[in-house]
């Protein structure tokens, strides 16, 4: 299920990515299925939603919510999140300040944990 939710996603499936993601978040909450979206190459989709200024508020929602239960998983998504040239840090700061409640919420404790991890590494 979750491999096809994924392509429906990262392909922009007309009128599928609104339901998709919100199902994506609410499996997220599972860590076996965090573990296997972040196998699956999620992460980079999900920030390609985060980043896309046409998207809908909800949609970014569900991508930071399943992006934040597919992190702590697996440390080496920061890092993939930091490197991203094109503006993931930025983004997550965007909707840290001015996404929908959760969503601030959810990308203000990534930018945390990515803060965290990343002083923990220099130490």
């Amino acid at each position: 299920m979750i491999p096809v939710l994924l392509k429906l996603v990262c392909n922009h499936s007309e009128g599928l990515v609104d339901e998709s993601l919100a199902l994506l978040a609410m499996v997220a909450a599972h860590h076996e299925a965090a573990e296997a979206m972040g196998n699956a190459g999620a992460v980079p989709c999900l920030m390609d939603i985060i980043k896309d200024g046409s998207q809908h508020p909800r949609n970014k929602e569900n991508a930071v919510v399943t992006l934040q239960a597919i992190c702590p998983n697996d440390r080496s998504h920061f890092k993939k999140m930091r490197g991203d040239r094109n503006g993931c840090i930025n983004a997550l700061i965007d909707l840290s300040e001015s996404g929908t409640s959760r969503a601030k919420r959810k990308a203000s404790a990534i930018l945390d944990r990515m803060m965290k991890q990343e002083h923990m590494s220099t130490i």
